[in-house]
């Protein structure tokens, strides 16, 4: 994991936080052992920030698409990711995240455009 590293990188660069677009991931293992909030909150604290501008689920994990998704608009809900999306998924994994979809946000190949004010 290279969220520690990145975090103290963003501390001693001087640039201000809203000028830092920030990703990380969530893990296939932390969703087969539903700890999907919880590691959340351990990247949160890796990176010593209040929020990501994007938190992605890293791979799609077989039966756990509805239960994952969840769980990502919980953390969106929450307002310390911004946006939420999806990386290396193929179509018919889009497809069904994009069924579950509360906001219907637009998915494309990986990632989730989600305009906010916040």
């Amino acid at each position: 994991m290279n969220e520690k590293p990145v975090g103290r990188a963003i501390r001693e660069s001087g640039i201000a936080r809203k000028d830092i677009f920030v990703t990380t991931k969530l893990w296939g293992s932390d969703i087969l052992s539903n700890r999907i909030q919880e590691a959340f909150e351990g990247s949160l604290s890796n990176l010593g920030l209040d929020y990501v501008d994007l938190y992605l689920v890293h791979w799609p994990v077989k039966g756990k698409l509805g239960f994952t998704w969840q769980a990502m608009e919980q953390i969106f809900h929450s307002g310390r990711a911004r946006s939420i999306g999806l990386s290396n998924h193929l179509v018919h994994h889009i497809s069904a995240y994009n069924r579950r979809d509360e906001q219907n946000r637009r998915i494309k190949q990986g990632l989730s455009y989600r305009n906010s004010s916040r």
